[in-house]
């Protein structure tokens, strides 16, 4: 198979070179790499491993440990990870709330900012802001009562919010809101719109873009159709529940 249609279907792809994943320790690489076996019986196992790791169980690190996009350490440890996960997230979403409470603050208070349609956008982006804030730092707290949580409820409402209806319509307007402040800051600049221009217009666009980034997670008008599973991609994983 070529690697375009890998891409599209990477179990397919391994079975037409003689291979599948790891049945039997499957979770023997580190780091989040892939245990991938013969067909055939055999004892013969390789890991393919993820960015920056090397190693027959992707052990090795190519460069020093440290503190990745997400913002969290790279440990080798569960216990130090979930803790660093835990910490890294209530931080920073508690951050994130009093930022937006600040703006929000800042736009409500300000008349020269409420009545232009650049507010309109900029108080639409604070709200949003401060709700995924809100979502974030609930999901952080969770993270420290897990123990006590049954696992298929936590799972369930993860999927429900953070994957498929609530995180993703709040994304799309914060990130549509943030689109529509650039254009009319454009128009005011470049094309001698008025900065006091009626806030219809903003409004009106807001209205729409909330309730078409609403409908769009809705099943059977906007989400795409079931895949076969044979055709899903590999994707990795890390289980922070592990002791």
């Amino acid at each position: 198979m070529d690697l375009e249609a890998c891409a599209g279907n990477f179990t397919g792809c391994l079975t037409s070179l003689g291979l599948k994943y790891c049945d039997v320790d499957k979770d023997v690489c580190q780091q989040r790499g892939t245990c991938i076996t013969t067909i055939f019986p055999t004892d013969v196992s390789i890991c393919m491993c993820s960015v920056c790791y090397y190693g027959a169980r992707c052990e090795k690190e190519l460069f020093s440990q440290n503190l990745w996009t997400t913002a969290l350490a790279t440990l080798s440890s569960p216990s130090g990870m979930l803790f660093a996960t835990k910490f890294f997230a209530t931080f920073f979403a508690s951050i994130q709330i009093i930022n937006s409470l600040l703006c929000l603050q800042t736009y409500f208070s300000s008349k020269k900012i409420r009545i232009t349609n650049v507010g309109v956008y900029l108080i639409l982006n604070g709200l949003i802001s401060f709700i995924l804030a809100l979502e974030f730092f609930t999901q952080s707290i969770i993270l420290w009562l897990i123990p006590n949580i049954p696992l298929v409820e936590y799972s369930k409402t993860t999927c429900l919010v953070d994957q498929k209806f609530v995180n993703a319509t709040l994304t799309y307007i914060w990130g549509w809101s943030v689109f529509f402040i650039a254009l009319e800051r454009t128009l005011v600049e470049c094309y001698h719109y008025s900065l006091y221009d009626s806030r219809k217009r903003s409004l009106i666009v807001s209205i729409l873009v909330c309730i078409i980034c609403g409908l769009t997670t809705i099943p059977g008008i906007f989400t795409v159709k079931d895949i076969p599973e044979d055709q899903l991609s590999a994707v990795a994983q890390v289980n922070l529940l592990s002791n």
